[in-house]
């Protein structure tokens, strides 16, 4: 029975340098959605801050809304995993990821929602 306890003392729990750059990672991913979700509502209220302009900025917002989405449940996920380093980064990113997660999803549903009632791409058109 001893030896068994011995054996696990000796191993470590983690490697908590792996954890830690999982953690950064994870953090700056949900950030990055969080960054992207935010330019999405700039972009939706505010259509002239769309510099792709081949695509409409309805379009824009969608394809935005949807890569927060994809970066925040990575970010949330990654931030998880690496939690046990530095607990308060990992609340931060978690936190940040969630929101962004929730958020994203809620706009996105609005504006595809809306979109089938209000075509956004004829009220482009209507202004140029």
């Amino acid at each position: 029975m001893s030896k068994d306890n011995d054996l696990q003392s000796k191993e470590p729990y983690s490697n908590m340098h792996a954890r830690k750059i999982v953690l950064f990672v994870g953090f700056f991913v949900a950030l990055a959605g969080f960054l992207c979700a935010l330019f999405a509502s700039l972009v939706f209220f505010l259509p002239d801050l769309n510099f792709v302009n081949s695509i409409l900025p309805s379009q824009l917002v969608k394809i935005l809304y949807f890569i927060s989405l994809g970066l925040s449940f990575v970010g949330i996920v990654l931030c998880v995993a690496g939690a046990n380093t530095q607990k308060g980064l990992a609340r931060l990113g978690f936190f940040l990821g969630t929101i962004t997660f929730v958020l994203s999803a809620a706009f996105l549903v609005v504006i595809l929602f809306f979109s089938t009632l209000i075509p956004f791409g004829a009220l482009g058109r209507l202004n140029s």
